[in-house]
């Protein structure tokens, strides 16, 4: 470990007085190694992440001193060979590949650059050149086609619902404020047309910047559900959303329970190699172990089960039984003598929305329901940052709950506005 430090100091140095594309590769390809052996040695994110900023200093070096260098690759064949102009070769740089890439490091501005680093510090996520990249490709594609400007946010004419990116609006939320943050982002290279499909291999680096401000503003009791569904690729299913929950868990956050949305009503169908979806993920992460959770506000019919099978008990039945495999767990069968009510499994059969609500994605009512009724209480804060039609804000309204509802498109903010005003507080007179 101590000569892992010093060797890395040496290297953070050599990088001020480092010059030539060889030096400047050399100190890349080290902080790299040494990266290597952080992770393999398990010396902690703080430390690994020390190495991959060195890295990509070392590479952006390289490609502004690339930028400014001419060079023979691909010059018109009209060049005649005799050109002297240094190539990459000549230069130190072997690999093209490794000069696009610290060329396209070198653009991301500088102000992009070292926030990068500074919030991927600050909240201990892996700092990896795709990331970078990609956060620094996804801010400039929101800013060249959204009407809401970057760093700024507009609110709709309701109080509550905002147009923007949840990045950029949520900034100005107060911190430990939120309850509950309810939601189904947009899915890895879906609806190209409506939100510009997020790529599979880059969602994960996508989402963590948003994931941060959501642990910023959520109370230390409050909870994140994030439904979501992978989808295939070339016959094969994809991996994103695996690899969000481990980049989650990686910046701190507990995996506490995966909830499945079973969509009753869903029509049958087949491919050559698998059946039609039939449910959903709905994850969820929480910041502490202890968190609020209200379960007999979603106690459901005990089920036609209980008639019959509590009619005639038996000598076993009235008293406490030990699990046969030798669990902890036991049962008592009498005592569901009188009950009505029964607490819900962990799936959730809810079926689709099927009214015209003018969104291509929206979910069930019910199913926002069950959470909103499950971590929060009256007056409680709830958060949709990828609110759509405005469905969890709907909710929210019926059962008393404060709604902050965030959208980066206008006609989605206008329809959750319609929405929203048209429904009605649970209980209110008509």
């Amino acid at each position: 470990m101590n000569q892992a430090v010093i060797t890395l100091d040496a290297a953070l140095n050599a990088l001020a007085s480092a010059n030539t594309p060889d030096e400047l590769l050399t100190l890349a390809n080290q902080a790299a190694a040494l990266q290597v052996y952080a992770r393999r040695a398990k010396l902690g994110m703080v430390a690994q992440n020390r190495c991959a900023e060195i890295r990509l200093r070392a590479e952006r070096k390289l490609g502004q001193l690339l930028a400014t260098t001419p060079r023979l690759h691909g010059r018109p064949k009209s060049v005649p060979v005799e050109n002297t102009l240094p190539g990459l070769s000549d230069l130190g740089v072997p690999d093209r590949k490794i000069s696009h890439r610290a060329q396209r490091i070198a653009a991301v501005p500088t102000r992009e650059f070292e926030a990068y680093l500074r919030d991927a510090h600050r909240a201990e996520w892996e700092i990896t050149t795709r990331q970078l990249l990609s956060l620094a490709e996804r801010r400039e594609a929101s800013s060249s086609q959204r009407p809401t400007p970057r760093g700024r946010r507009r609110r709709s004419s309701h109080e509550g619902l905002f147009e923007g990116d949840c990045l950029d609006v949520l900034a100005d939320q107060e911190a430990g404020s939120v309850n509950l943050i309810v939601t189904s982002p947009p899915y890895a290279d879906a609806r190209k047309s409506t939100y510009g499909g997020i790529p599979a291999d880059d969602y994960a680096d996508w989402w963590m910047p948003r994931a941060e401000e959501f642990k910023r503003v959520l109370t230390p009791d409050g909870s994140l559900i994030v439904n979501i569904k992978e989808g295939t690729e070339q016959g094969e299913r994809s991996t994103y959303v695996l690899e969000l929950i481990l980049a989650m868990r990686r910046a701190g956050w507990l995996w506490t329970e995966e909830y499945v949305w079973h969509k009753r009503n869903c029509a049958p169908g087949k491919w050559p190699n698998r059946f039609r979806d039939a449910w959903e993920r709905c994850l969820h992460f929480t910041l502490n172990r202890e968190f609020a959770m209200y379960q007999d506000a979603v106690m459901v019919p005990t089920g036609d089960w209980a008639k019959p099978r509590l009619a005639n008990l038996s000598e076993p039945d009235l008293n406490r039984e030990p699990s046969a495999s030798g669990s902890p767990f036991a049962r008592t069968v009498a005592n569901w003598v009188g009950r009505d009510l029964a607490y819900p499994t962990n799936v959730l059969h809810f079926a689709t929305e099927c009214g015209l609500v003018g969104h291509s994605a929206a979910f069930p009512e019910e199913l926002p329901e069950f959470f909103v009724k499950l971590f929060t209480c009256e007056g409680d804060l709830v958060c949709d940052p990828f609110m759509g039609s405005g469905t969890t804000g709907v909710v929210c309204k019926r059962l008393g709950r404060r709604f902050i509802g965030i959208d980066i498109l206008g006609r989605n903010v206008r329809l959750a506005e319609s929405r929203i005003r048209g429904s009605k507080l649970l209980g209110a007179a008509d």
